[in-house]
């Protein structure tokens, strides 16, 4: 039929709303609209997302629009609205890399450089050296293993295999292989630093009120499985206790989880060789996705694809790149701070454009011989070298004592964060190191000075751990230290980028 006839409320003056009325409504014939979304029509939704973002206009200050902002900006009013259109009718994965490009080059003319970024490092999570910029684009992912270890009268290890194993699913599967082991009729106690799964069983004691809290968690096979265990062990037999993990404590739980830790950590060199925990398909939904490459995946698909997709694509964007994406040759992860919430995040955004090379230094306006006339790619400062980025923030000579500055103010912090736990001379090679940390060196991996890029040498090497008490207080010691050399690095380089940007635009008018 041409027309349907569908009731509705009335919404006419002086009527009841609660009246029915019935409306004719034309149909549309080879064509399905839901949520004003085109149903099997891929095309028709890039095109629409492509319209919203050429139309958003952001709003215009009278300074430079924060990084940070942008970012919030484009989440609020352009991601949210994509990924609502992509639930109902997804895109053809060039066309969300092009729709990627659109909201790069949205970013860029905000931001007012004069070469645009790379749409990937703008959408690469910041733990990978990216700027962290929600993606459109669908993901691809790797091989994964994960590891599971009990400890006591004997120990097993077994292995999880899969692209969507995860630590939850070593946890949880360790107390399921406790459980199934243990005696039923002997009291005994299963000591476990996973402070969830151990809630869950004290917590939950009827199965309906277990299902309905785990009715969305990943992994919520093992939990069903775990549970009907713990079940048949609720009166006498095994029963799951919380204990801290990795904490200086001297105690039986302690040392037990301790071990348990060390056998899983260690088993993962020979994890070809362990036992395959199996996976519990009798205990999945009736409904759970499946591939070839990751098995049984429980978890949200988005959240699992997103998180693959950017492992993926930072290790493809580490080759090449003159080293400067190789991030997996320095500390990690970074810290997300002046990246999400900094309120002016200039730093920030001469990251994205120095990762991308992208910034406008003599040696790349040469080379793309954008100028007028024919530009030499020598330093614009007088010195007797190629100005390119490295010579720029690590050896010219004009900021030498931004260099300085920046040095004295990062060794002042790193002297306050290591003297309550090192000694004068325990502390002299981390101290020295952060004096000149700008300067090329063996602890580098490259002999070459990359702060200017994000990047943090390890400094592990430099801080005993003999002072310290357990690996956790050594680990936060080590880590705080990278993240106050990551923000001197990164103002630094800021700083420099914005001093040598004026002085261009005094003499040429801009860059």
């Amino acid at each position: 039929p041409d027309r349907v006839v569908l009731p509705s409320v009335t919404n006419k003056p002086g009527k009841d709303p609660r009246t029915i009325t019935f409306h004719p409504v034309p149909v549309v014939k080879g064509r399905l609209n839901f949520l004003n979304t085109d149903i099997d029509n891929g095309k028709a939704t890039y095109e629409l997302l492509r319209d919203t973002i050429n139309n958003f206009a952001l709003p215009k200050f009278h300074v430079r629009t924060p990084m940070t902002l942008l970012r919030k900006l484009i989440e609020q009013n352009i991601i949210s609205k994509a990924r609502a259109r992509l639930s109902l009718q997804p895109i053809q994965r060039s066309d969300a890399h092009l729709l990627d490009s659109l909201i790069s080059t949205l970013v860029h003319n905000s931001l007012r450089f004069k070469y645009p970024p790379s749409p990937d490092i703008l959408n690469l999570p910041i733990p990978f050296n990216g700027l962290g910029f929600s993606s459109i684009e669908p993901a691809r992912h790797e091989q994964r293993s994960v590891t599971a270890a009990i400890t006591g009268p004997a120990t097993a290890v077994f292995s999880i295999s899969g692209r969507a194993a995860s630590i939850l699913h070593g946890e949880v599967f360790a107390q399921i292989a406790a459980f199934t082991v243990a005696h039923r009729d002997r009291d005994s106690r299963l000591y476990s630093d996973h402070l969830l799964t151990t809630t869950l069983l004290e917590r939950y004691t009827s199965r309906p009120d277990f299902e309905h809290r785990i009715r969305r968690m990943n992994a919520r096979s093992y939990y069903r499985w775990l549970f009907a265990l713990a079940e048949q062990h609720r009166d006498e037999g095994l029963h799951s206790q919380y204990t801290p993990g990795h904490s200086a404590a001297v105690d039986l739980p302690a040392a037990l989880n301790g071990f348990a830790d060390h056998y899983a950590t260690h088993a993962q060199r020979h994890r070809d060789d362990l036992p395959a925990a199996p996976t519990p398909s009798f205990a999945m939904d009736d409904y759970t996705f499946w591939t070839a490459q990751d098995g049984w995946v429980e978890a949200s698909m988005r959240d699992f694809y997103s998180h693959h997709r950017a492992r993926q694509q930072g290790r493809s964007l580490a080759s090449g790149r003159g080293g400067r994406m190789a991030a997996i040759l320095y500390a990690g992860p970074r810290p997300e701070y002046p990246y999400t919430r900094a309120y002016a995040s200039y730093s920030a955004a001469v990251q994205l454009y120095a990762r991308s090379g992208q910034l406008p230094t003599a040696r790349t306006l040469s080379q793309r011989n954008r100028s007028i006339v024919c530009m030499s790619p020598m330093c614009r400062h007088g010195c007797v070298a190629v100005e390119d980025d490295y010579h720029v923030f690590v050896a010219c000579p004009r900021y030498a004592v931004f260099r300085l500055e920046s040095a004295a103010e990062l060794a002042r912090r790193i002297r306050r964060r290591v003297l309550p736990a090192l000694t004068d001379a325990q502390s002299a090679g981390i101290i020295a190191a952060s004096e000149t940390f700008y300067n090329d060196g063996d602890l580098w991996p490259t002999t070459h000075a990359m702060y200017f890029l994000g990047l943090t040498p390890k400094l592990a090497g430099l801080i005993p751990r003999a002072a310290f008490t357990s690996n956790t207080s050594y680990r936060m010691c080590v880590s705080a230290c990278e993240v106050d050399w990551h923000y001197a690095a990164i103002r630094l380089a800021g700083r420099i980028w914005g001093d040598f940007q004026s002085e261009a635009a005094k003499r040429h008018g801009g860059l």
